[in-house]
Parts: structure tokens; sequence; C-alpha cells
């Protein structure tokens, strides 16, 4: 699984209109009437968003350190429901890997719709995957394996559609505007476990 960043995938699909697009958040597309032809139902032109995730089909072999090969192209496959380019299968250059266009994605459990890890009543319970490797959308973003833009923005936006409008990342909390009444957020019972969490992390000397 990687993260795509739609205008390479514009550039490719779209050669004669390279630098249309509108770069405006997390993934996804949004219909613009501003410059379009009223007179056709279909001539909305989508506006891409930020990033689109996607499976490779061919190509993209790792590193040791889980980077990808940039020396060589990879054929991807676009899987998101929002965007323009939901289930299109291009073939990306290397080029387009080396400047960032494309990142790796982390893997959270749920890929195939179940709801695995840091979603449980007891949110101290932390499932693993057979590799060791963390499931789920961690209360604190620098134990994500692979840590860039689309890695932050897909946790929080997970993070918040379960309620969960607090995420660390490091000693630095990220507080989310939810437009709405979480009062079971500040209840006796979850004050007492941060407050129980945080003396147990200064007895240990560190903040994990």
């Amino acid at each position: 699984k990687v993260w795509v960043n739609p205008p390479p995938i514009h550039s490719i699909l779209h050669p004669d209109h390279a630098h249309n697009t509108r770069r405006l958040g997390m993934h996804g597309s949004l219909a613009d009437n501003e410059h379009c032809d009223d007179s056709s139902p279909d001539s909305q032109r989508k506006i891409n968003w930020g990033w689109v995730p996607a499976t490779i089909t061919s190509g993209g072999h790792s590193g040791n350190d889980g980077a990808l090969d940039a020396t060589a192209s990879i054929t991807v496959r676009i899987e998101d429901e929002e965007s323009e380019y939901h289930r299109t299968s291009l073939e990306i250059p290397g080029g387009a890997i080396e400047k960032g266009h494309v990142v790796m994605a982390n893997y959270h459990g749920d890929e195939d719709g179940d709801d695995m890890g840091f979603d449980s009543e007891d949110e101290d319970e932390q499932a693993f995957g057979l590799d060791g490797e963390p499931l789920g959308y961690p209360d604190d973003l620098i134990t994500l394996t692979h840590l860039h833009e689309p890695a932050v923005l897909h946790c929080l936006r997970k993070r918040f559609d379960q309620d969960k409008i607090y995420t660390n990342t490091g000693p630095i909390l990220i507080a989310l505007n939810p437009f709405k009444s979480c009062k079971s957020l500040y209840s006796d019972t979850i004050m007492k476990r941060y407050w129980e969490r945080g003396e147990a992390q200064m007895l240990m000397g560190g903040s994990g």
C-alpha cells in the first residue's frame, strides 16, 4: 500500500492540462463549478485533494529501510472512493517517487474493513500484527512506522471519526475541534487513566 500525490497522476492522465489542479487537503475530490459550462451536467471539473491511497500492482521493490525504489517506475491502482481517480491503474515514473510524490503507507489492520486495535473499551490495550508492528491508529504519531504528511493526516482523520480528538506527537498534543459535545472524554474514569499513565511514565523516565 502507498499514498500518491495527485499532481503526477493528473500529469500522466491529462498531459495537456498538467498544471490545472488545485491542492486543497487530505484526499478525495470536489466539484468545481467556477470554471465550467453550466449547460452541461458533466462539465463540472474535479478539484484534486492532497493524497490518495493506492496498491502497487507491479514494481516498487522497497529497500531494507522500507523506502520505495526510485530507480524504476511502478504501476499502481488507486483505491479511494472519494477520488475521481478511484480504480484507475497507471504507471508512475521513478522520478515522481524520488520527489516524494509516492510514499509507503502504514498497515493499520483495518484494510479489510475490520476495526482492529485502539478502538476497544480499554484504550491502553494495543494490538500487534504478525511482524510485531502495532495495529490501529495510535495516540502517539511517532510510533507510526512511516511518518509523513499523508500518514499523519490519515491517522488524525480516523481517530477523529472515533471521537478521539486528542493525539500526541512526542511531547506535543494535537487537538481537533469535534464540533460537538464529547463529555465522555472528560469523565473521572478517563482523567484517572491519564493521571495513572502520566505517573507511570514519570517513574520510567520516558514518554512512551
